[in-house]
């Protein structure tokens, strides 16, 4: 479960709220310099999907989580033995709250591999990449298959959109047969956004037709 404080932005006045966010984006923009300061310095992008890289990933997650104000709470135990992760999708956090807990890659879609600075950051933070609708989720699997024989932990959103968090949709499990392949297991985890007052947040969702505007 991931904790939001974004009521309380509401309560500022037009001229907090353009300093509260220039100062938020000063922030997330030095994050996202630290990350790439992390693939360079320990030359990540030689071998991105190296198992001992995921403990920059996870140091970068918990970054932007504190960028967002986001508190991360874990219910249950983490497992540490490689298993291909699955959860529902809720937002463009959901990456830097699930990343901040569990040491994963992640599978994206290739739109991804192409957005200025952070396709880049991704591809050297060890994300795959997969083609929607063009077959190419055979190729993934078979790619995921030998990471998880090589120890590698995997984590993907099965429902491949986001919703509001109050039910999962259909799931598309193709790419699920990597881990009866590689004889491992599959961790599943849910993930919720609730605001101070503990009720499902309605800021974090980005679903629909929502743009960043």
């Amino acid at each position: 479960m991931a904790q939001t404080k974004s009521a309380t932005s509401k309560n500022l006045t037009p001229v907090e709220k353009v300093f509260l966010y220039s100062k938020k984006l000063a922030t997330g923009l030095g994050v996202i310099g630290e990350g790439f300061y992390l693939v360079y310095r320990h030359r990540l992008y030689k071998n991105p999907n190296n198992p001992n890289n995921t403990r920059y990933v996870q140091y970068f997650c918990r970054q932007l989580c504190k960028v967002f104000n986001i508190e991360v709470e874990v219910h249950g135990t983490i497992p540490r033995n490689p298993s291909l992760w699955v959860s529902n999708h809720i937002s463009w956090l959901d990456v830097a709250v699930l990343g901040s807990g569990a040491r994963v890659f992640f599978l994206a879609k290739a739109e991804i591999e192409k957005w200025p600075v952070l396709g880049q950051l991704a591809k050297g933070g060890g994300t795959l990449f997969i083609k929607r609708g063009s077959g190419d989720s055979i190729r993934i699997r078979e790619q995921i298959a030998d990471f998880l024989r090589k120890d590698i932990p995997v984590l993907f959103f099965p429902e491949a959109t986001t919703t509001d968090g109050k039910s999962i949709k259909r799931v598309h499990g193709r790419i699920l047969g990597a881990a009866i392949e590689a004889q491992r297991p599959v961790q599943v985890c849910l993930i919720c956004y609730v605001n101070q007052q503990g009720e499902l947040d309605t800021v974090a969702p980005f679903i629909g037709e929502m743009t960043f505007a």
